[in-house]
């Protein structure tokens, strides 16, 4: 498990799980080498990603603008949420947050390093 916040301890979690199961291994080895192309790529492309992103923030500021006013699209998730039991909510925040660190970890890892050496050549 995880000790406390410390990026060094989840490194070596999944240090340590990659070298008992040849998938997992695979699986962040996939998620390292893609994140190396994608910061490698973003380096290169950067002025289309400032546009995209800039596009994608009007996008939200104009869906902000016209959905603020209909929440209640939003009502039945809402009841289905505060409707669940606090073990089955647990649980499946801790479940997200095992997937989001899993996958998004040698990812951004990737990325960072793709984005160096793009940035160096």
């Amino acid at each position: 498990m995880v000790q406390g916040n410390s990026s060094v301890g989840l490194l070596s979690d999944m240090i340590e799980t990659a070298s008992g199961d040849p998938m997992v291994a695979a699986a962040l080895l996939v998620n390292f080498l893609v994140g190396l192309g994608l910061g490698y790529l973003t380096v290169k492309i950067a002025k289309y990603i400032a546009a995209a992103v800039g596009l994608i923030a009007a996008l939200v500021a104009f869906n902000v603008w016209v959905y603020g006013n209909s929440m209640d699209n939003i009502a039945p998730l809402k009841r289905i949420a505060e409707e669940m039991s606090g073990e089955v909510k647990q649980a499946l925040i801790e479940t997200a947050k095992l997937l989001g660190l899993m996958t998004l970890s040698p990812l951004t890892i990737g990325f960072i390093v793709g984005a160096v050496i793009g940035a160096t050549r």
